[in-house]
């Protein structure tokens, strides 16, 4: 099964005549991303109140970035492949683990994306190793190098307003394969079955399906279903509705997921997944202007533990910018603790002075029902992007993050910093 979606890519690619594969290479496209990325964690009290170490100091600089090339397309088919790295440097032994910059302290590089493509405007088709998109399962692009996947996606738009989604999720490479605490014996680089990423003893993909549709005036509407084979199912709901009103713009949406492990997966692993998630966000858009409320609740059955962004970034609400600050990630399954429930809401207000320059700034409660496991938890979000005045093409972000912790029982004080410059060509 590992070799099944790379042999298929190389079938169907090698069924095109030379000539043909000499004139799609000869036209090819090539694009690419440089990337230094800093990231820092300073912790007030990197213990909690039981003893043990949570957060621990933590920074580093990595270099890295990717670049890729597009065959031109045949009859509506094109290989894409793009190339991976990222790079410490002055790596140091103590505090560059834990920053997911690199793997551990050494950086790696990887062929994070090998797949052949086709697309008539209607059908997509696309199998191979490659980013995905969805709400569940995504691939983060917060770091040098972000989530990847080998899958198959395929989705249609034949019928109006409309488009269908089917997936088959084989393996994934990421943060929490080599630093979570469900396989710390993976490394961040390798691609291992999403299965394996939940620390499970077998290896098995995930299959999905999905509606979306616009049918209705200023709304629209989503439906996902995950099937990860022996594992867990995961259901996902979202609608919104957009209007503007003389020179305001709003937008009203609502989600809701829940998660469930089966029986393989408990009697393998000796744990149980069984939680579901619900939110809704009120944004307001005037001139430079954008102001956002959100609230979510996270409810959760008995000694249930979490999946932790396993597979990349969760759609959420109420998510902080640095990993592990959202409410999901944050707030239950870390170190095999269980979930707790968590009521959490976020205020923002964002300020566009040109097109390309951002001011960016949140406030998030997380409150919870059960003190003496979870602290509550407030976060200041502050962000700053500018385009480089050096480099066409470059753009800077600047991100701040605060956390207060209450008690420091599973989360503690923290203040961390991530500086990113990018390079587009």
């Amino acid at each position: 099964m590992k070799i099944f979606i790379p042999l298929l890519v190389t079938t169907l690619f090698c069924g095109l005549q030379a000539d043909t594969l000499s004139e799609a290479f000869s036209e090819a496209t090539v694009d690419g991303e440089v990337r230094v990325v800093h990231y820092s964690r300073s912790a007030d009290d990197s213990k909690n109140k039981f003893g043990d170490t949570i957060f621990s100091e933590a920074s580093g600089v990595a270099l890295g970035g990717n670049l890729g090339i597009s065959t031109a397309p045949i009859n509506d088919f094109k290989a894409n492949f793009r190339f991976y790295t990222t790079n410490p440097i002055n790596a140091d032994d103590k505090l560059m683990p834990g920053t997911y910059l690199v793997d551990g302290t050494k950086g790696y590089s990887i062929v994070g994306e090998a797949n052949l493509e086709y697309n008539n405007g209607t059908t997509m088709f696309k199998a191979g190793r490659q980013a995905l998109k969805t709400p569940l399962v995504a691939s983060d692009d917060a770091r040098v190098v972000k989530d990847l996947f080998e899958a198959i996606h395929v989705s249609n738009k034949s019928i109006p307003d409309t488009t269908l989604h089917a997936l088959y999720i084989h393996r994934n490479s990421g943060m929490d394969n080599g630093s979570s605490n469900y396989n710390s014996a993976v490394s961040s680089k390798d691609f291992v079955s999403m299965s394996k990423t939940l620390g499970t003893s077998y290896d098995k993909g995930m299959v999905a399906v999905a509606i979306e549709n616009s049918s209705i005036t200023d709304v629209k509407l989503s439906a996902w279903y995950y099937q990860g084979i022996d594992l867990v199912n995961m259901y996902y709901f979202d609608a919104s509705y957009s209007t503007k009103i003389s020179d305001i713009g709003f937008k009203l949406e609502g989600h809701y997921w829940e998660i469930s492990s089966k029986d393989e997966y408990e009697a393998d692993t000796g744990k149980k997944i069984d939680y579901n998630y619900g939110g809704v966000r009120a944004t307001v858009v005037y001139d430079k202007y954008v102001f956002q409320l959100a609230q979510e609740q996270i409810n959760y059955e008995d000694e249930t533990v979490g999946i932790h962004t396993a597979w990349g970034m969760f759609t959420e609400y109420t998510y902080g910018f640095l990993m592990g600050s959202g409410i999901y990630g944050a707030l239950n399954g870390m170190g095999g603790d269980y979930v707790t429930k968590v009521d959490a809401t976020k205020v923002t207000v964002i300020y566009n002075f040109t097109k390309d320059i951002m001011l960016y700034g949140s406030y998030n409660w997380w409150r919870t029902d059960n003190d003496n496991f979870q602290s509550d938890l407030d976060t200041i979000d502050i962000l700053l992007a500018w385009p480089c005045q050096f480099v066409d093409n470059g753009k800077w972000q600047v991100i701040y993050e605060n956390w207060n912790s209450d008690s420091n029982n599973i989360m503690v004080d923290n203040n961390l910093l991530r500086a990113k410059f990018t390079y587009t060509f």
